[in-house]
């Protein structure tokens, strides 16, 4: 139910930002049709997150002051030459926040994810043909697991005892790393310049980097431990397919909704290991990124992301991450 309401305030306000305007004119209209001309096209997007809050003997919270501080970095580059074209795209995201309940800064979002595309429309079928994509994303901190008060960290169906405290190291830095690369065949459903849907099929392989980092896998019933699970390194080769919408509804209002899935052929995961009992379908990858962002002025946005990641050989669960932000955001290119 949040999720939708959530959707319903990002419509209400994009709405009231394309009221703002005056409606595109004609000859405006035509231009966002045009499809995309031969050269470079570089876009490159600075945020900076800000929330501040303080309570004082009120009822039900905790004194104390609640700030919130992130960053992003959006990058795109398209070169078009004929039946070529090849999109790049670097997202850097980072937050951190501190509240009274853990009086110190915790990371909350933190991504570095890289993304190179190249797809060759054929002569007589310009809206098919191959394409080469390769991908990388991992944290770029090390991530940890804050208490408010110490406890013990113990790792899951061992007798590793990591320790008592209030915090417990995870993971490192650029761990756990993503990265995929396929071949296959594209269609483009909708090619304009600032409205593109198309849909991939092909050949694909993951490696994912994850060896000795842990992941919260706590009982609920266990209220003084905090138990932990081990990752492990994976590899699969499999049937990988997808689809990209991205646009403009209006000269304030821009949208993203991707999805990435990778399924594994004839695969047998071993005796003990995350998803053992899988077949082929539910050990598919998914990789699912949707958001919308409205410009309030030439400042200030407001945007509505959600993230849903599953590789259910690492981790056999969706791993899902969603926010509205109202940003301060500067446009370089």
């Amino acid at each position: 139910m949040k999720h939708v309401v959530i959707l319903l305030i990002v419509a209400v306000l994009s709405h009231l930002a394309w009221a703002e305007e005056e409606a595109l004119t004609l000859q405006e209209q035509a231009s966002l049709s045009d499809k995309l001309k031969d050269g470079w096209h570089p876009k490159i997007n600075l945020g900076l997150d800000l929330s501040f809050s303080a309570s004082n003997s009120v009822v039900g919270q905790e004194d104390g002051d609640t700030l919130t501080i992130g960053g992003s970095l959006k990058n795109k580059l398209i070169y078009k030459k004929q039946q070529s074209e090849w999109r790049q795209s670097l997202d850097i995201t980072g937050k951190t926040a501190k509240t009274p309940t853990l009086p110190r800064f915790v990371k909350s979002a933190d991504e570095v994810k890289y993304e190179s595309l190249y797809l060759y429309s054929l002569e007589k079928y310009p809206n098919m043909g191959p394409y080469v994509r390769v991908s990388a994303s991992a944290p770029a901190f090390f991530g940890e697991s804050v208490q408010s008060e110490a406890k013990t960290f113990q790792v899951t169906n061992t007798s590793e005892n990591l320790g008592v405290g209030e915090s417990q190291r995870l993971t490192d830095g650029f761990k756990p790393l993503t990265i995929t690369e396929s071949v296959g065949l594209f269609y483009k459903y909708i090619d304009r310049k600032n409205t593109k849907v198309d849909f991939r099929v092909g050949l694909g392989a993951q490696q994912i980097k994850a060896d000795d980092q842990l992941v919260l896998d706590d009982d609920s019933d266990t209220d003084s431990i905090i138990e932990l699970r081990r990752l492990e390194d994976s590899d699969t080769v499999g049937l990988e397919y997808g689809f990209s919408w991205t646009g403009q509804w209006n000269k304030q209002s821009e949208y993203s909704f991707t999805g990435q899935f990778l399924t594994p052929f004839g695969e047998d995961i071993e005796a003990g290991k995350e998803c053992e009992d899988c077949d082929d379908i539910e050990l598919t990858n998914v990789d699912i990124a949707l958001s919308f962002t409205t410009k309030m002025s030439d400042w200030a946005t407001v945007k509505y992301e959600y993230k849903a990641l599953k590789q259910p050989k690492t981790l056999n669960q969706f791993q899902i991450q969603h926010g509205l932000v109202f940003g301060i955001t500067h446009q370089l290119l």
